[in-house]
């Protein structure tokens, strides 16, 4: 609740460690946060989908 500088999630729609949920519920405990579900990726977004979670990232930190 402390925290109030924007905040940017990334969960993988093939993540089979962390359930969906559990992004969803930091993203609702979060009030200026953003979650990002990055496609065919899993639970290591820097092996699975480098490219996409790079993009992600700067829009994420030029936009905020």
């Amino acid at each position: 609740k402390a925290i109030s500088c924007p905040v940017l999630i990334f969960q993988g729609d093939r993540d089979y460690v962390v359930p969906r949920y559990m992004g969803e519920g930091i993203k609702e405990a979060l009030p200026h946060s953003e979650l990002i579900i990055l496609k065919d990726c899993g639970h290591s977004p820097l092996i699975d989908c480098l490219e996409s979670l790079c993009e992600n990232i700067m829009t994420f930190i030029y936009n905020n």
